[in-house]
C-alpha cells in the first residue's frame, strides 16, 4: 500500500474514517443515556479521548505511527468530573497527564511520581516541552520546535528537527546547544518504570 495508491482512494478512507467516529458517538450516546436511566452522573467520572490523531497525506503520511506530525498527534480530551465546574485548559498536556489528573480523584494518596510521569491537566504550573512516543523512540515537543530520538536502532527514526507546525530545520547545533540536559533527561526519564524498583514503597 504505497502512498500513491492510497491517494487515489483518499475520499474513501476519509469517509471511513467518518463512518467510525460517527459510530463512536453513538456508542457514548448509549453510555451517556444509561448513566441519565441510573442516575450515576454524580458519583461517575467521564473521560472522552483518542490515543493519536490520523494524518491524510497533509504531510505525506497515511494514518498514525509514522511521524509527530501536528495530525498524529493532536487528540480531543473533554472529562466530566463530579462536582466541578466547567473550564478549558489550554497549556500543554499529554496523556500522562491522564493518571496524574484522574487518581488523585478517585482516592488515590501516593505521590505521583510514583505512577506517573505527567501532571494535572488542570495543574497551574506551566511546562516548556512535553514527550511523545511511538514503536521507535520518542519525539520532544517544545513550543517552538519538535526533535525526534530513536530508542531502537533498528526502526527507522533518526535524529531530526521540525518547527512546531512540521517544517524541517536544518541546522541543529543550536537547537542541540541549548537543549542538551533537556534531552538528555528526557532518554534517562524513558526508563524510570522499566529499570529498578519505582517508589520507597514499592512491591515486587
Amino acid at each position: 500500500m504505497t502512498r500513491e495508491s492510497l491517494a487515489e482512494h483518499s475520499d474513501e478512507l476519509l469517509n471511513r474514517y467518518r463512518n467510525a467516529a460517527n459510530f463512536i458517538d453513538t456508542q457514548l450516546g448509549r453510555i451517556y443515556t444509561a448513566l441519565d436511566e441510573e442516575n450515576l452522573w454524580d458519583n461517575t467520572i467521564v473521560m472522552m479521548t483518542g490515543d493519536h490523531g490520523e494524518e491524510f497525506l497533509e504531510n505525506g503520511f497515511w494514518g498514525h505511527n509514522s511521524g509527530f506530525s501536528e495530525h498524529q498527534l493532536r487528540t480531543p480530551m473533554v472529562m466530566w468530573i463530579p462536582g466541578e465546574q466547567p473550564a478549558v485548559f489550554d497549556s500543554i498536556t499529554s496523556h500522562t497527564d491522564v493518571m496524574a489528573t484522574l487518581m488523585p480523584r478517585m482516592g488515590i494518596t501516593s505521590t505521583l511520581s510514583d505512577y506517573t510521569q505527567g501532571e494535572p491537566m488542570d495543574s497551574t504550573s506551566r511546562r516548556d516541552y512535553i514527550v511523545a512516543s511511538d514503536w521507535a523512540g520518542l519525539c520532544y515537543l517544545g513550543a517552538d520546535y519538535k526533535f525526534t530520538m530513536p530508542l531502537n536502532s533498528s526502526l527507522d527514526l533518526v535524529n531530526e528537527l521540525f518547527t512546531a507546525t512540521d517544517q524541517p530545520v536544518d541546522e541543529v547545533v543550536p537547537f542541540l546547544a541549548s537543549q542538551r540536559e533537556t534531552l538528555q533527561g528526557i532518554l534517562a526519564s524513558a526508563r524510570t518504570f522499566t529499570e529498578g524498583n519505582v517508589g520507597s514503597d514499592s512491591q515486587p
